[in-house]
């Protein structure tokens, strides 16, 4: 499948720019976060980058690992379980929509893990696109 520049995705994840290929398999072995945790449905793979909560929030933090069920995030401020969030990802190329599931202490100030709203493959294809790696 491909997502065509601005196009909605049958998931919850909005492009700005460029066409990107669902994966037909994960990152390399060896390389996800989170393989043996029975908590977690899908994979992480270790990522940096700022991410910007939108309005109520309206601040930035710094992401952790991504996967294509959700998201560990750094922020100043704590979050509260289970209110829901809109994030900017990928440089503001993508919206994702999620629930913050755990929050706790951090190096930034706090750690917080959100559950995208539905789980999107196409995430790893991004990850794989920056990384330079073919899906």
């Amino acid at each position: 499948m491909r997502i065509r520049p601005g196009a909605a995705w049958p998931g919850n994840l909005l492009f700005g720019q460029g066409m990107v290929e669902t994966p037909k398999h994960p990152l390399a072995p060896g390389s996800a976060t989170g393989a043996n945790d029975p908590h977690r449905k899908t994979q992480r793979y270790p990522h940096r980058e700022a991410v910007k909560f939108r309005e109520p929030y309206g601040f930035e933090g710094m992401t952790v690992d991504i996967g294509a069920g959700g998201i560990g995030v750094e922020v100043p401020i704590p979050l509260s379980p289970g209110d829901a969030v809109v994030l900017e990802i990928f440089d503001g190329h993508a919206i994702v929509l999620g629930t913050v599931r755990w929050v706790r202490p951090g190096p930034l100030g706090f750690r917080a893990g959100i559950q995208f709203t539905e789980q999107d493959w196409s995430i790893i294809a991004r990850i794989q696109a920056l990384r330079g790696l073919k899906a």
